[in-house]
């Protein structure tokens, strides 16, 4: 059995929360015929033009640092050389698929590393290779994937750097952390197979009540319209993931239901699934499938009718730690 653990903070403002999950570390990814300039242009560095492809020095490729020079373009023609970074030893596809590869383009006056973010336009890969989620890349997938070079013509116009994504069949960017080639703003390559992730990338999961007014604020859960949190959960599974979901926290006991305490007394927030409230003793069996699932939450806030309702103290308040606690069967 295998237990997975994804923290919940919970940071009240004008009663919202954070869910942070922390990504895996990986092994170093190679990719091959990834879309790149036709010409190196001038006024380049550490790029090198090779047979119809300008490709990364070693040295560029090393660090993730490179400049191409004013007047290179991306043509939509496969590339002669095949552009490799990286070697593919451990990290494992996020799920079975046809991928792409999707290179960005950063306007620099100097060499200097790209990201998505900093990016004006990106390139994605004419073709697609097949990746079997229960096998690492370098073994039972292509040694080198081949992705056909670039899918369109494409002139920044100017001076660039640039950054490479695996692309997946939903259009998220993945990278590896250990190869700079790769943007390091795109989410981290999953290391393990048969394994789930909640909020994959990273984000934070935000869930906003909006302006609440103490007086119609519930004392019962389950009286007022809760808010609903949509959370993206990936399993990387080849087959189907059965798992047994459990939800820690301290608990706030108020009309004899347990709610998520905050630092406001007599305040709580129920936590809600499939039209139950959540105890830290629940246990709820879930079934998903490869590839991307949605888990509903609901969010509900509940007084303790004990408390004057002016008593209530208004302004800003602070959650306990919310965590959920994923148990693979």
């Amino acid at each position: 059995m295998k237990n997975f653990l994804v923290r919940v903070n919970l940071f009240f403002i004008a009663l919202s929360f954070s869910l942070f999950m922390f990504p895996p570390l990986v092994f170093s990814v190679g990719i091959g015929q990834v879309p790149m300039p036709t010409s190196c242009g001038t006024g380049g560095q550490d790029v090198q033009l090779s047979n119809n492809t300008c490709i990364v020095s070693y040295t560029g490729s090393k660090n993730g640092i490179m400049l191409y020079g004013t007047g290179a373009k991306f043509e939509a023609v496969a590339p002669l050389t095949n552009y490799i970074t990286g070697l593919m030893y451990g990290a494992y596809p996020p799920y079975t698929g046809d991928f792409r590869t999707r290179t960005f383009v950063c306007p620099m006056q100097s060499a200097a590393r790209c990201t998505m973010a900093k990016s004006s336009g990106a390139i994605i890969s004419s073709k697609t290779a097949f990746f079997d989620s229960s096998n690492p890349l370098s073994i039972g997938n292509s040694t080198v994937p081949d992705f056909g070079g670039s899918g369109q013509y494409f002139d920044p116009g100017t001076s660039f750097s640039i950054c490479v994504t695996i692309v997946d069949p939903q259009n998220h960017d993945w990278r590896d952390p250990t190869d700079n080639m790769f943007c390091s703003d795109a989410t981290v390559m999953p290391s393990k197979p048969a394994t789930c992730y909640m909020n994959y990338d990273g984000s934070d999961l935000d869930v906003d009540l909006g302006s609440l007014e103490r007086g119609m604020i519930a004392t019962q859960p389950l009286t007022t319209t809760p808010t609903t949190k949509q959370v993206q959960v990936l399993c990387t599974a080849n087959a189907g993931v059965n798992l047994t979901m459990e939800f820690q926290y301290t608990p706030l006991s108020i009309n004899g239901v347990d709610t998520v305490g905050t630092s406001t007394p007599g305040l709580g927030v129920a936590v809600i699934y499939q039209g139950k409230v959540v105890s830290p003793t629940d246990k709820f069996q879930l079934a998903y499938t490869v590839g991307y699932n949605q888990l509903d939450l609901d969010f509900e806030a509940i007084r303790d009718p004990s408390i004057n309702v002016g008593n209530i103290a208004a302004g800003p308040f602070t959650g306990s730690n919310l965590v959920v606690v994923m148990t693979e069967q």
